[in-house]
């Protein structure tokens, strides 16, 4: 049910985009259905957050996380691999895009990878779909963030 939900709202953003990048660039005229799309996917998170709160070996693996993006892309590239094949596409993922700061690898932000190409995506492991859906989040957060906080 969650999955498919994700699913389905990074589906409306992505046809969003794809009307927009037509159309020479986001409208001004449609705070709304931004406001919308983010209102859902909220709503998307919290049960996100209820499933791993009840749980308390997911919510190990997820109690880390200090961003509700990180953790949707974390949940996007482990559906249906094992949890070994979906470290390893992620450590590319971070190391392609991420900062590299005193040593340390920095999780990438939504615009590194809403810049970043399907094919950029796929080179680090993840399925043509799985890379969409990365790309389509990432450029989500960044309309959300332009439309809800400037």
């Amino acid at each position: 049910m969650l999955d498919e939900s994700l699913r389905l709202e990074i589906a409306r953003l992505r046809n969003s985009r794809l009307a927009d990048s037509e159309s020479g660039g986001p409208s001004d005229e449609r705070p709304a259905e931004v406001e919308s799309h983010f209102n859902r996917l909220s709503n998307l998170l919290n049960k996100l957050r209820s499933i791993t709160d009840r749980d308390p070996d997911i919510n190990s693996r997820y109690s880390s996380l200090s961003h509700d993006f990180e953790m949707l892309v974390i949940a996007i590239t482990e559906q249906q691999i094992s949890l070994a094949a979906a470290y390893r596409i992620r450590t590319r993922i971070i190391e392609r895009f991420g900062d590299h700061v005193n040593g340390l690898w920095a999780f990438p932000t939504p615009r590194r990878l809403s810049e970043s190409s399907t094919a950029d995506l796929m080179r680090c492991g993840l399925s043509q779909r799985k890379a969409e859906y990365v790309e389509g989040l990432a450029a989500f957060y960044l309309l959300a963030y332009d439309r809800l906080f400037k």
